[in-house]
């Protein structure tokens, strides 16, 4: 069987999906502002890191789960911001993967878990004190064509 790693057909999906949904901040897939030392605002979010592991036993199946991290950064003095842009993203992907209109290309929707979801304080370069948000998102997909 020839299977497809769907790194780039999750991430997709994430990004279309949150960039469809909210409001009033950027959603990225890279760490671009951070190399070039340009912060895209005071409130932003990064599609971090993907993992995809194959799963299933079975030869005519081509399920993968996958994990995708979210970073949520907000410079709001308090929690509060990052914490409402936690549950914003936790809310639209479950939303979607409810009324199953994940858009996936090539794959279909298994099931979307929030896998963790995180807060904490950051001391960044300039003394400056960030709020750091993170969500993990466990995605199983299973290939449409193979």
């Amino acid at each position: 069987m020839i299977r497809t790693v769907p790194l780039t057909a999750v991430q997709a999906a994430i990004y279309k999906t949150l960039n469809d949904n909210l409001t009033g901040y950027p959603v990225m897939d890279d760490s671009t502002p951070f190399e070039s030392g340009k912060l895209p605002g005071e409130e932003f979010v990064v599609i971090g890191g993907i993992t995809a592991v194959p799963q299933g036993t079975k030869a005519n199946t081509a399920l993968w789960e996958t994990t995708v991290t979210l970073d949520v950064y907000s410079r709001y003095k308090g929690k509060k911001r990052v914490n409402e842009i936690v549950d914003e993203i936790v809310t639209v992907l479950t939303s979607v993967a409810d009324h199953n209109t994940f858009p996936l290309e090539g794959y279909s929707l298994i099931m979307l878990n929030i896998e963790s979801v995180e807060a904490r304080a950051e001391d960044w370069n300039d003394d400056e004190v960030w709020q750091h948000g993170i969500v993990r998102v466990a995605i199983t997909v299973e290939q449409d064509k193979y």
